[in-house]
């Protein structure tokens, strides 16, 4: 790894894990601004790969900077990760790679063209909605069709506080409507510097 991560980000890798190996479902990882998510993510792709290589992931958001950010950091992390970009605002279309950092609006409409997939992470999770008409849940019920057995993606949200328990409504929110379950992981009111 090209980066230091800190141990809070090693923790809330490792309660991802556990999760998994514990429940079913899908866990929310909410961590303050500037604590590093990307870097979460990265290290989380780059752990699932080594232990699990013919894995496919897509990690979906709604916007072409956190796209960028998250596939630049992954590259940070793991420069030979098999990765690739879909995204219209970023001028990029790739389907086949491993790892897809993608755009709902890029890719809403075009499930059928991953084909198999083993995880979704979800950018910004918070914008998720239970409603079935919204581009994110008309695309995972697209995969799961293509993909009978997927039972869970990963979300992971940027709290705009830095008190976490400030964010307490909207993950109560997520986690009421269905969207999503928290792992137990201590993420610090503020960065570590």
């Amino acid at each position: 790894m090209l980066i230091q991560s800190r141990s809070y980000q090693s923790e809330a890798v490792g309660a991802i894990y556990n999760y998994f190996a514990t429940k079913q479902g899908n866990p929310l990882v909410a961590m303050p601004t500037g604590t590093g998510k990307s870097v979460v993510i990265a290290m989380f792709l780059e752990s699932i790969f080594r232990a699990y290589p013919n894995q496919r992931v897509l990690v979906l958001t709604h916007v072409k900077e956190l796209i960028e950010q998250n596939y630049d950091k992954l590259k940070t992390v793991w420069p030979n990760a098999p990765a690739g970009i879909n995204s219209a605002g970023l001028g990029r279309n790739d389907f086949l790679h491993p790892i897809i950092f993608a755009g709902i609006a890029s890719v809403a409409k075009k499930a059928m063209y991953f084909g198999h997939v083993d995880l979704v992470l979800i950018d910004e999770a918070h914008l998720l909605s239970p409603n079935e008409n919204t581009m994110y849940q008309k695309f995972l019920s697209e995969l799961m069709k293509i993909n009978p057995d997927y039972s869970f993606d990963m979300h992971l949200m940027r709290l705009p506080f830095r008190n976490p328990a400030d964010a307490a409504p909207i993950v109560e929110g997520l986690v009421r409507a269905g969207l999503a379950q928290v792992p137990p992981a201590r993420v610090p009111a503020t960065p570590e510097v």
